[in-house]
């Protein structure tokens, strides 16, 4: 991937990267409408975030627990 050469190439970029957001972003609003439910699947961005190491995706660790506690639910301290 190489940087945009012009202004309209860098706006294209982020509207490209607000697009692969959006699950996350639907995701965050059913949290907060309280219709948010846990699933045994992952997010559709995983496949994006498995493929990129934390030198490109600085929060990849952050997306990956998302991904776990959508997958397994919230940790309630229990063993």
């Amino acid at each position: 991937m190489q940087r945009p050469r012009s202004p309209e190439g860098y706006a294209e970029l982020v509207r490209q990267s607000l697009l692969e957001t959006e699950e996350l972003r639907k995701l965050y609003e059913a949290m907060q409408e309280g219709s948010y439910d846990f699933a045994d699947a992952d997010l559709p961005f995983m496949t994006i975030v498995d493929r990129q190491n934390e030198r490109v995706l600085p929060f990849k660790r952050m997306l990956s627990l998302i991904n776990l506690t959508h997958r397994q639910g919230l940790d309630s301290g229990e063993k």
